[in-house]
């Protein structure tokens, strides 16, 4: 009876065992395909389809396993292997789908490139119209133009010390005016000394008269009238000792005087000529300065009488002018000589309007230019306004208003130089 309740008990547990394998069997094909459907979020869709294959075989391998545990016992229910096998696929289904990028390649013909090119040469053309007669070879020129105008600030900031320290060694004023308060006084002073004089001699002189008039006594002795004569003598020696004294006190205030005047005068006209160099240096007005040069009595220049008002150029002003005169001339020159430049070297030339920075020989516009310019910058105007005078007729043209300009201010700065030799 025991043997069969021990064989009862062990075919029951035989009976619940394809059951607990089977459980067993079918968690870990749940934990195999999530552990590969994790897998399957990297890959591509392709991968996917895979994956959930391999899922299912796993579970029916699984199965088969039950069965083979179990025996004769049934098969597990089939609601859980569905399960499994709806996982898979449910979990796949959320993976995102890859997008196929297509690249297309246009090719082009030579219509388009010939296009292209022409609107790059009208482009190009028009950046040299609005960027000036010098592009695209501005660098070179705008550079040299920078160092040359470092070189005239340089000379500019020279000449106003220059200027400043001429002003300051100029005559003070205040000193003459002093003196010419003291001559005043000292001749007030003279003045009433020669009316004290004048009024005693005229006293004497009456006394004199008074004594001449007196009828002489017969009985006087001739002692007496001795004695009057010798007064009367003594009286009139005082009187041309005062009288000489008067005159010689006159002259020195007089001299004194004219001195002083003159001094004033001088010193007037210098500081007169000062001021009117110092405006021609920097380009403003000098009409009251030549009005005080005028009350002195010196002759004033017409050349300084005309450009009174409204003042002369800088030699600054005439050196930043003068490059673009130059070029307008240059390209004025080139166009109506008979000799012009050909190829497409020389095209580029007379169309960008380049030409030399540095003086060079020749007689060609652009060596007559180049030298021109050198004396300018230097401040030789002179020998500029010679230099200019082998330019052709049409850019001698061009550059009349400079070139009138530039002789205005060599007058004006000759004329100056003329009054300040005058006075020394």
């Amino acid at each position: 009876m025991a043997d069969k309740k021990t064989s009862e008990q062990s075919t029951d547990t035989d009976q619940e065992k394809p059951d607990n394998d089977e459980g067993v069997d079918i968690e870990q094909s749940q934990s195999d395909a999530s552990e590969e459907t994790d897998q399957v979020v990297g890959d591509d869709a392709d991968q996917e389809t895979s994956a959930t294959a391999d899922t299912d075989g796993d579970s029916d391998t699984s199965g088969e396993g039950a069965d083979t545990t179990g025996g004769s016992e049934p098969a597990p229910d089939k609601d859980d292997a569905p399960q499994a096998e709806d996982d898979g696929p449910a979990i796949a289904s959320s993976a995102p789908a890859v997008a196929t990028e297509q690249v297309v390649i246009r090719k082009g013909g030579f219509f388009p490139m010939l296009v292209g090119g022409v609107a790059a040469a009208a482009i190009g053309f028009g950046v040299s119209q609005y960027m000036g007669d010098d592009w695209p070879f501005a660098d070179d020129d705008t550079s040299a133009q920078f160092t040359a105008l470092e070189g005239r600030l340089d000379a500019q900031n020279e000449t106003l010390t220059s200027l400043q320290e001429r002003l300051d060694q100029a005559p003070d004023l205040a000193g003459l005016e002093n003196t010419q308060a003291d001559l005043a006084s000292q001749l007030s002073g003279l003045d009433e000394d020669v009316a004290q004089l004048t009024s005693q001699v005229t006293s004497l002189d009456e006394r004199l008269t008074e004594v001449e008039k007196r009828p002489v006594d017969e009985a006087a002795s001739d002692t007496a009238i001795a004695a009057y004569e010798r007064e009367l003598q003594a009286l009139q020696d005082a009187m041309a000792q005062q009288r000489a004294d008067i005159e010689s006190m006159a002259q020195e205030a007089r001299a004194m005087e004219q001195s002083a005047e003159e001094t004033a005068e001088t010193t007037m006209r210098r500081a007169a000529v000062t001021r009117i160099q110092t405006a021609l240096d920097s380009g403003t007005g000098f009409a009251s300065a030549l009005a005080d040069l005028q009350g002195t009595g010196a002759t004033v220049p017409d050349a300084l009488s005309r450009m009174a008002s409204s003042g002369v150029p800088t030699l600054a002003d005439l050196q930043d002018s003068f490059p673009e005169a130059a070029r307008r001339a240059l390209r004025v020159a080139r166009g109506s000589s008979d000799t012009g430049a050909s190829g497409v070297g020389g095209f580029l030339r007379d169309q960008l309007g380049v030409r030399s920075l540095t003086p060079k020989e020749g007689n060609d516009p652009d060596a007559v230019l180049s030298r021109a310019e050198a004396a300018v910058g230097d401040g030789r105007l002179q020998d500029a306004l010679a230099e200019l005078e082998a330019l052709p007729e049409a850019g001698r043209a061009e550059l009349s208003d400079w070139s009138e300009q530039a002789k205005q201010r060599l007058d004006a700065v000759s004329a100056a130089e003329a009054l300040t030799q005058d006075m020394n």
